[in-house]
Formats: C-alpha cells, structure tokens, sequence
C-alpha cells in the first residue's frame, strides 16, 4: 500500500511542474453579470472563437 505521505509529495511536485509550464497570464474574461427579482445572479459570457455551445450552470445554495 502506498503511504499517505508519498501521495501527498507526488501531488505537490505535480502541481509545482504545471504551475511552471503554464505561468500566470493576464487573461482578461468578457462578461455580463445579471440580478433577477429573486435574488439569482446570472453570468453571461459569449466567446464567439469557436463554432460550438455549450452550457455551465452552478449552483450556490445558502441556507
């Protein structure tokens, strides 16, 4: 059985080698940001590169 600890060193060298090979950019997001009458905010963002759809939706529920 592999060791918590080899598991948790594997991982973090992993995500230090993807932090390297894809630096930080200054990438800067279009979007519109809606507040409908019952308190849900919509956020819009058209990205017209591509001849593609497609739909995230995300909830976030307080209680």
């Amino acid at each position: 059985m592999i060791s918590n600890s080899l598991i948790k060193s594997v991982f973090i060298v992993a995500l230090i080698a993807i932090t390297n090979i894809y630096p930080q950019s200054n990438l800067k997001l279009d979007y519109e940001k809606y507040l409908l009458s019952n308190g849900l905010q919509v956020i819009l963002h058209q990205d017209k590169s591509d001849p593609i759809v497609a739909v995230s939706i995300q909830y976030h529920i307080l209680k």
